[in-house]
């Protein structure tokens, strides 16, 4: 028998996943400063899902107010009646991921995409998600909207969310590079665009609902020489193997009595 062990200089890519280990999402209603309801200092770090949703409230009000028209040619001051728009609640919520990228220590990073899964999708119209990098100082078991690291103002990557029930993906090659070292990356994530007078959601299963989680698709290269000494390792394990074989199988054989 013969072994071949395959040498050669070329590099090798593979592929690696890793799975989101903290995720919540955030709330606040931007047209109540004074946070009548509490929340944002709420938490919503526990759920089985998370979501980037908004909803504002438009209200049409009337109100009288005396206006000049002009009656048989003559100015006259008269009362009417007068619609105006009125903004109400407005809430919006921000979803927040964070991964370890532990295993990304000492490997040539090529690729590196973050996927999420639409659970619920309910849009007037086919909607940019925004992913933004932010500080990973916070957990999903007390991050509030008082107490969750800012975003900057350019979004790290957008992706047109469309229908539920699918994949999306974001390039957060830069990102996740720049992080390796940090050891954890932590992204926020929100609706581009709100339409007054509606509510829209979109909807991702979190770490705790175990399947379809939110995670890191990471293409990586090893260079030539890794690969050859991986099977040389390989070559080396089995050839002791079979010599191993071979020679308790001759004990064996020596152990038998000739029949008679």
């Amino acid at each position: 028998m013969s072994l071949v062990l395959p040498l050669t200089g070329a590099s090798v890519t593979r592929s690696l996943v890793i799975e989101v280990s903290e995720d919540a999402y955030i709330v606040a209603d931007v047209n109540d400063a004074a946070d009548t309801y509490g929340l944002r200092d709420e938490n919503y770090g526990d759920l089985e899902f998370v979501k980037a949703w908004y909803y504002w409230n438009v209200v049409v009000e009337e109100h009288t107010e005396e206006q000049e028209v002009e009656v048989d040619g003559e100015m006259v001051t008269e009362e009417v009646v007068v619609e105006e728009e009125v903004e109400r609640e407005h809430y919006v919520s921000v979803v927040y991921l964070k991964f370890d990228l532990s295993q990304l220590e000492g490997r040539e990073v090529d690729s590196v995409m973050l996927q999420l899964y639409a659970r619920d999708v309910v849009l007037l119209t086919p909607r940019y998600v925004q992913t933004f990098l932010v500080a990973s100082e916070w957990t999903e078991a007390d991050i509030t909207f008082n107490t969750a690291p800012g975003w900057g103002q350019t979004a790290t990557a957008t992706a047109v969310v469309y229908q539920a029930d699918q994949w999306y993906g974001w390039d957060v090659t830069e990102d996740a590079i720049g992080e390796t070292e940090a050891g954890q990356i932590s992204f926020a994530i929100m609706l581009r665009d709100m339409t007054q007078a509606s509510e829209e959601v979109v909807a991702f299963p979190s770490h705790e609902s175990g399947e379809n989680v939110s995670r890191l698709i990471i293409t990586y290269t090893v260079p030539a020489g890794a690969v050859a000494w991986y099977w040389w390792l390989v070559g080396a394990v089995v050839i002791v193997a079979l010599v191993g074989l071979a020679f308790f199988g001759g004990l064996r054989l020596k152990r038998q009595k000739p029949s008679a």
